[in-house]
């Protein structure tokens, strides 16, 4: 009985480790793919700002008299793309100390798990495993005890002997 208790126990266990690692990889997959989408959009971004870039400064180059205004409009579009190149290196520096967060949550599950395996073993199984030695030994001691005290009267009984022999 206690040997089954323990089974579904562990397999009980062993299903709810299961299922939160299942839970954290797939969490940490997804935080990987959502980096690695980020990161060619962030690309083609910058190639699309540097080729308007580009076309503002030929323009500028044609017409002199406007060359002035769109200089400051292209040191406003570089400010903003500066702005923009900011904005997703500090969603980068997120998500790698998100990912962070998770390897330490996982780490510190596992410590936990095996906290938890160690109680359940000093606590649980060992004084279960003690209780049922005891038992054991009890029900053979009976057995003896009982036995030997048959044998004393099955003799009595049919023999009328001086046969003073301990049965074990």
């Amino acid at each position: 009985m206690t040997d089954t208790m323990l089974a579904v126990f562990t397999g009980i266990l062993t299903f709810a480790i299961l299922m939160q690692s299942i839970l954290f990889l797939l969490t940490f997959l997804s935080l990987r793919r959502l980096t690695k989408d980020l990161l060619p959009q962030i690309q083609k971004l910058t190639e699309k700002t540097e080729a308007t870039l580009s076309a503002i400064v030929d323009i500028a180059e044609n017409i002199r008299p406007v060359a002035r205004k769109l200089a400051d409009s292209a040191d406003v579009i570089h400010t903003r793309v500066a702005e923009v190149d900011g904005f997703l290196e500090e969603i980068l520096e997120m998500s790698r100390r998100k990912i962070t967060g998770i390897e330490d949550a996982i780490q510190d599950v596992t410590r936990r798990i095996q906290a938890a395996v160690n109680i359940l073993s000093d606590n649980i199984i060992t004084p279960i495993i003690r209780i049922n030695a005891l038992a054991k030994a009890v029900r053979v001691a009976a057995g003896v005890l009982f036995r030997r005290r048959e044998k004393k009267d099955a003799d009595a009984s049919s023999a009328d002997s001086d046969d003073d022999t301990v049965y074990f």
